[in-house]
């Protein structure tokens, strides 16, 4: 079973200590204009690296006691390190660092940092918020902690076969069944486990070529499953694991919502930016024109009138009305939005912003952290934003709303933060 890691805000560094040598310190910031200072007095980078936006510091003499980076708006961060001794590996000694500094104002109060397996894709609150559950995408499984002490309670996996092909990506639950459901793009499969124990119970068709997002209906009697190869999302019966019906999407399938009374069923068209939706009483379907983008995730409120969406391609969030399907708002917020959630008052909006891609595609950090932004739901004001990681991805509430957390995909961790009570 893997160990827990809780890293807290004041930390320290191990560098070699050698009299007369140089010493480079390189710093990926965020905010970027963080200012380093070393013993109180500036320092100030002899060179920005590309194409990551590194900052190059190098200092000459006696490697400083204290260094703080400061920014405003921001809590102070102090970096520091005791003088250890042992062989070079360069000629010029050298430590990399990725830091983030929190805001001095915030209605989040980061808690920690839990390291995962390879490439968190998903994040969810199960067991009723007192644990979190992650899908891994370059991982054999699903690896789960308590949301409170960030102790690893499992790691599981489905048949040997299967666990080989990596490619996990969402989850639900099924509280009643105490089961949480897994896709896994690479085989066309779900996997189904035991809530509580994590125990692998089985594997069942997922209908369709590379499944995605999983969601229910009010009753939890029908899961639906996006399938993005098979441009398509299937319903699948709970109680028999069979697949029902099929519904074929003109165009890549992501996200999903579904309507409080359980009679239409939204879905995100990645390929073009629009959302259709389908009568589950008849199968039929339309497409409420939001184009063009690049649709991700949806969530509804409870009472069903007002849609909320992600969009990749802008880099935006906005609402619907589902009454007269028309735009209410929309509101770009950084480059390559992923997973929305809403708070469960349904005053706030919460998103992860996964930043830009590294010059070699998705899969490499970019010159920026990634970010999770909290707007107001009602008008899409900005309210608050956080740094993350590389590429924040994954989101999720507890079901009090009191504890967020979101995946840093290229980080191999998550974070987990406290949401105050009178946020506004």
């Amino acid at each position: 079973m893997k160990r827990y890691c809780l890293v807290v805000l004041l930390f320290e560094l191990s560098f070699i200590s050698l009299s007369g040598q140089d010493w480079d310190l390189s710093l990926k910031l965020a905010p970027k204009n963080a200012l380093l200072l070393a013993d109180d007095v500036p320092v100030y980078p002899i060179t920005i690296e590309m194409p990551e936006a590194v900052r190059l510091y190098r200092f000459t003499t006696q490697f400083p006691a204290v260094l703080k980076l400061s920014a405003p708006g921001y809590r102070d961060r102090l970096l520091r390190h005791p003088s250890l001794s042992g062989p070079l590996s360069r000629l010029r000694p050298r430590m990399d660092l990725e830091v983030k500094l929190e805001p001095r104002s915030s209605s989040l109060g980061f808690m920690g940092f839990i390291q995962t397996g390879s490439q968190p894709k998903s994040v969810l609150f199960v067991e009723g918020g007192s644990r979190i559950a992650t899908a891994l995408l370059d991982g054999s499984g699903i690896e789960v902690f308590d949301s409170s002490s960030f102790e690893a309670v499992a790691a599981s996996s489905p048949a040997l076969n299967d666990a080989d092909r990596l490619g996990f990506v969402e989850m639900v639950e099924l509280p009643e069944r105490r089961e949480l459901w897994v896709s896994q793009m690479t085989t066309g499969k779900i996997h189904i486990f035991e809530t509580g124990t994590y125990r692998f119970k089985q594997s069942i068709s997922a209908g369709g070529s590379w499944p995605k997002v999983l969601i229910t209906n009010p009753s939890h009697s029908r899961v639906y499953v996006s399938h993005w190869i098979g441009q398509s999302v299937a319903e699948i019966d709970v109680a028999t694991r069979r697949v029902l019906r099929t519904f074929s999407v003109d165009g890549i399938p992501r996200g999903m919502a579904i309507s409080p009374d359980g009679k239409k069923l939204y879905i995100a068209n990645f390929s073009d930016g629009n959302i259709a939706v389908v009568d589950l009483r008849t199968g039929e379907g339309h497409s409420i024109e939001t184009g063009p983008g690049a649709m991700r995730h949806l969530v509804i409120d409870t009472a069903g009138r007002r849609l909320y969406f992600s969009d990749m391609y802008h880099g935006s969030v906005g609402s619907i009305d589902t009454r007269t399907e028309r735009l209410l708002w929309r509101r770009r917020i950084g480059s390559n939005v992923n997973t929305i959630a809403l708070d469960p008052q349904e005053r706030c909006l919460y998103a992860s912003v996964r930043g830009k891609n590294g010059s070699r595609g998705y899969l490499y950090a970019g010159d920026e952290f990634g970010s999770l932004v909290r707007l107001d739901a009602r008008s899409g004001r900005v309210l608050d934003m956080v740094w993350g990681g590389n590429q924040p991805t994954g989101l999720d509430l507890s079901p009090d709303g009191s504890l967020l957390v979101f995946s840093d995909f290229l980080d191999h961790r998550l974070e987990l933060y406290r949401v105050e009570e009178n946020a506004p």
